[in-house]
Parts: C-alpha cells; structure tokens; sequence
C-alpha cells in the first residue's frame, strides 16, 4: 500500500467486508480516520498498530466481528480523539495506555467482554 501514502480517510462502513484487517492499513502515515464499522470481519488487530502512524485521529471499528485484545500499541495513537470499538469479541484489559490519550473525547467500547484495571482507570479519570 506504498502508493496510497497521501489518503487521509479510508471509509468502507457497512460494505459486508470479510477476512482480516490488512496490517498494512496501519502503515499508512497520512490516514486520518479509519472507518470500517459495521462489517463481517474476523481476526485482531495488530499489536504495533499505531506505531506507524501517529497522525489518527479517528478510529471506528464498531460492529465488525473483530476478536482478541485490544492493542496496546493503541496508547502510542497519541493525536486520537474518537476510539469506536463496541460490539465486538474482544477480551481481556483496556490498555492502560488509552489514559495516555490526551486529545480523547470518545470513547465506545459498549457490548464487548474487557475488564479496566486499576491503573487504567486512574489514567483515565485524570488524562
């Protein structure tokens, strides 16, 4: 995806798309917003997801049969103001590091089974 370094916004909600995100989607050093609620996904999300791109403001993943947990590398989005992620499979923690996200005004996790430790909570009340 070496040729679509300028696009600020990838957009595909409710287009019944299956199969796993490409990691390569994350690679992208322009994108803005990443949209892709409301389809028939399946896998996780990479781990290293946003250290490629520090730009993301706007993450919407929301209704899409994703699984696992959510990324750490989550934390290192650091200009994201809107994390949709609800109404998936996804388990375990929220990262810690999502308390890290100062520009954070949304935040939609609804419908999936994850936990908020201790720490995690402290870094979200006081970011």
């Amino acid at each position: 995806m070496n040729h679509l370094q300028n696009l600020k916004v990838l957009s595909f909600p409710i287009n019944n798309l299956t199969g796993s995100i490409p990691t390569t989607i994350f690679n992208i050093s322009s994108l803005l917003n990443i949209s892709l609620f409301n389809n028939s996904l399946s896998g996780s999300l990479p781990m290293d997801m946003c250290y490629a791109n520090s730009k993301l403001k706007e993450l919407d993943l929301s209704s899409s049969h994703l699984n696992g947990k959510i990324p750490i590398g989550l934390g290192q989005c650091i200009k994201l103001q809107v994390i949709s992620l609800g109404y998936n499979d996804f388990t375990g923690s929220i990262p810690s590091g999502i308390g890290n996200l100062v520009k954070l005004q949304r935040l939609f996790i609804s419908q999936c089974t994850l936990f908020l430790s201790s720490k995690a909570f402290k870094d979200l009340l006081f970011f």
